[in-house]
């Protein structure tokens, strides 16, 4: 639980972003002169984007091993969760780079229907 002074323009589905982490508002719960907020903390990995022409940032990434799937050319592929409020436009562009853990990996896409409001899926080679 998170308690805020009252505020009318917190939601539902919004993210808050923390000291070190963000958090995804469940349900919002009224006091006098408060708001009791439940919220589940989104706790990434730290990353690096880089655009293809441009500037590398520090991002928040989410890595499912599970999501490993092969391309035409038999190349491993794997989907990233990105943060969206981290993402400088214009973002999630064929040949950007993640780099996670010391290693690198290239957008070959954004996966279809993944821009949530909150989190953007990128699949990487």
């Amino acid at each position: 639980m998170i308690t805020v002074r009252d505020r009318h323009d917190l939601l539902p589905g919004q993210l808050l972003k923390g000291r070190a982490c963000w958090y995804l508002i469940e349900d919002i719960a009224s006091e006098p002169g408060a708001l009791q907020i439940s919220a589940r903390k989104l706790s990434g990995e730290p990353a690096t984007y880089t655009p293809k022409h441009g500037v590398a940032y520090p991002v928040t990434v989410f890595m499912a091993a599970e999501n490993l799937m092969v391309g035409a050319r038999s190349e491993p592929r794997r989907q990233i969760d990105l943060i969206l409020p981290e993402l400088v436009w214009p973002f999630g562009r064929q040949g950007d780079q993640i780099t996670l853990r010391g290693r690198s990996y290239r957008i070959d896409g954004v996966v279809e229907g993944s821009d949530n409001g909150t989190t953007l899926r990128v699949m990487v080679v």
